[in-house]
């Protein structure tokens, strides 16, 4: 750790600077900054640079007679010496005597919760760490004079970060949940990618080497390994997926994804009023412990019905692990008991989106240690198959995208359910970008027992939009667009005398740059499909469903109405030669999984 002398203005080794005292100061970067070799210059005082490290020392000497500034005291063209000062940053800011933030862009004397809301200082991903850690923190404008301390500002500084005034106040943040302290992040930028993960380490108390190049994702998911191998808190998976369309794993991509924005959280709005100024979903969601896993009950008028469901668990760890083949994780699978006895485990994961239980709970008062586990829906990802082995494979289940309707978490889940713990590999791939590459489909005729309802939905290439024909008329034999949605109904009432029309609705396209098709089927099976959108599909609905398909494969299955008891699944195919993809839709049973019906397919071409 290299210190500036505050009256020589020179840089000396600290070799015991655990007892030594030192000032700190916290800043915005401009695009130029006075670096240690720029200071080691004879002519560095003459550079426009060398003002802000001089009225930093003019500050902080009549109280330190050193001081660290990270622009100068740190040699940034030694990686191993940058890496050791991103690793021990925290702790040198957490050991300074004071630590002075210079707002640059303030220039008032009177320090108010509008002026101070519009700094650069609080929009930055380092200063972060520079508010939390230090005890003694003060606050100057532009002309260095003090308008306030972490103390005296706690309230103001409370509302414009989202940080608990108990913090700012001395708690340790290490007391608030994996996912409150990445929302305090979620607003931050860092000039470099990978420093959104690289600012956070002291805040996780966890240590990483600095890889520049890697991405700000892959920084970020090492980071969150890390983390998982160092606290054990499934609130890391409480992350609102409508920041990261194309994300469909357990892990975020970044902390903005830990927002505090009240539509995110609408499945709690009838436990906490939402709409209340100063409303954080983090103060009523904490990890609970998986060996005390509770009694729950739920409220009248909730989501959905949920009583006196036990969960039983033991007292082994069931630590998340981010390994070399994905995430692992224990997670509690929710068990329909009277349908498991009939198709074995697979079949059932693909005919209906499993609920997991998180080792989490949400308060419905304030009591503590009081209220719901917290609910995530999962989809089993049928292109895996069907065998006993496929439950442990990198992928198998993924996260489910909030599309009609469907919430990214719930409080509640299916009635009376029961929950088993068990070990899954949870796919976490990069998200993949949308295409931009059309491509021609051509469609076949229909399987007897799948009737053609509303007309296809298509995104035009090009300014001229393309017609699409009326409801109830053939599907035109060729279509060059990014994709669309066409709506079938299934009926069969002999011999399946309970089966009712069950209407349907299949999206396909390409996504990623080399154009990978996909599908995705939906029904009314678990979110109600409304009228107007059965009969004519709109290009709002495709965009929609299409900002989340990086999550649909060539493979996709899904339960049909409650009042029919078939799946119908949904193939891509190569064709072979120039030909494309064939697109098979297929109806089976859910009991014995055979086919309903053996006969000519509905293909969707692609080329």
């Amino acid at each position: 750790m290299r210190l500036l002398h505050t009256s020589e203005i020179r840089l000396e080794e600290a070799k015991h600077e655990i007892n030594l005292k030192y000032a700190i100061l916290s800043h915005t970067w401009n695009a130029t900054e006075l670096s240690l070799q720029d200071l080691n210059k004879k002519d560095s005082r003459y550079m426009i640079e060398y003002k802000k490290v001089r009225e930093s020392c003019e500050k902080a000497k009549p109280r330190n007679d050193w001081i660290w500034i990270d622009s100068c005291c740190i040699d940034k063209s030694s990686s191993a010496e940058l890496s050791e000062s991103i690793n021990s940053m925290y702790r040198w800011y957490e050991d300074a005597d004071i630590c002075y933030v210079y707002l640059e862009d303030f220039e008032g004397e009177e320090a108010t919760l509008d002026s101070l809301s519009r700094c650069k200082w609080f929009s930055r991903g380092w200063t972060l760490q520079e508010l939390l850690a230090p005890s003694n923190v003060s606050f100057c404008n532009k002309s260095w004079t003090e308008i306030g301390t972490k103390r005296t500002l706690g309230t103001i500084l409370s509302t414009i970060t989202g940080i608990p005034l108990r913090v700012l106040q001395g708690s340790s943040p290490l007391h608030c949940t994996v996912a409150q302290r990445f929302s305090w992040a979620s607003s931050r930028q860092t000039t470099r990618g990978e420093d959104i993960a690289y600012s956070l380490l002291g805040l996780f108390d966890v240590h990483m080497p600095p890889i520049y190049g890697e991405g700000s994702i892959k920084a970020f998911r090492r980071l969150q390994s890390e983390i998982l191998g160092r606290w054990n808190d499934q609130t890391i998976f409480m992350w609102t997926p409508s920041h990261e369309l194309r994300n469909y794993g357990l892990l975020a991509t970044s902390p903005r994804s830990f927002c505090r924005h009240r539509e995110c959280f609408k499945w709690l709005q009838d436990v906490v009023d939402i709409s209340k100024v100063g409303f954080n979903p983090y103060d009523i969601i904490e990890p609970a412990q998986s060996h005390e896993l509770r009694i729950a009950a739920a409220l009248p008028g909730s989501l959905i019905e949920y009583k006196h469901m036990m969960i039983l668990s033991n007292n082994e760890d069931h630590s998340p692990i981010l390994g070399h083949l994905g995430l692992q994780v224990s997670l509690l699978l929710s068990e329909n008991t009277r349908l498991n006895y009939f198709f074995d485990e697979m079949k059932f994961l693909a005919a209906c989106d499993p609920a997991v239980c998180l080792d989490v709970f949400v308060h419905a008062g304030p009591a503590a240690g009081s209220g719901w586990h917290v609910i995530l829906p999962l989809r089993f990802d049928t292109a895996f198959g069907f065998d006993s082995e496929d439950i442990n494979r990198r992928g198998c289940l993924s996260r489910v995208p909030p599309i009609y309707g469907e919430m990214a978490a719930y409080r509640l889940t299916c009635t009376y359910p029961s929950f088993r713990r068990q070990i899954f590999w949870v796919s976490q791939q990069d998200p993949i970008p949308p295409s931009t590459i059309t491509s021609t489909f051509t469609f076949d005729p229909l399987p007897p027992t799948i009737s053609f309802v509303a007309k296809v939905t298509v995104p035009a290439p090009t300014t001229d939009p393309q017609s699409a024909p009326a409801a109830g008329t053939e599907i035109p034999t060729s279509l060059h667009c990014f994709g669309g949605i066409i709506t079938f109904t299934h009926t069969l009432f002999m011999p399946y005398p309970c089966c009712t029309p069950a209407p349907f609705l299949l999206s396909f396209g390409t996504h990623g740059v080399r154009a990978t098709p996909w599908c995705y089927l939906s029904t009314s099976a678990r979110v109600p499909l409304p009228q107007a959108e059965i009969e004519c599909p709109t290009t709002e609905m495709y965009e929609r469903i299409a900002a989340y398909s990086s999550c649909y494969k060539t493979q996709y299955a899904r339960r049909l109405d409650h009042g029919c008891r078939h799946v119908v699944g949904v193939e891509i195919v190569p064709r072979g030669g120039t030909a494309g993809f064939g697109v098979k839709l297929r109806v089976f049973d859910q009991v014995s999984g055979e086919d309903v019906v053996v006969g000519p397919s509905a293909i969707l071409n692609s080329e």
